[in-house]
């Protein structure tokens, strides 16, 4: 399974240009909000924020799907 964390970007930030320099800068790979929801009333929810994916390494996710098959 997969955890997520939406984080509130900081103040006047583009959450598309604060997830590239968390890329390039930090390595830190994010999804900005903005392209996950969708707008309602010409607002959209994740306008402001950015989502990190909490992900297990590959190993331990391989070693779940042979215990899945089992």
């Amino acid at each position: 399974g997969t955890f997520y964390i939406w984080a509130k970007v900081p103040a006047k930030k583009n959450p598309e240009i604060f997830a590239k320099e968390l890329l390039l800068e930090k390595g830190i790979n994010t999804v900005p909000g903005n392209l996950l929801s969708k707008n309602f009333s010409d607002v959209n929810p994740g306008k402001d924020f950015v989502r990190f994916a909490m992900v297990q390494p590959v190993e331990r996710t391989k070693e779940a799907a042979e215990r899945l098959m089992k």
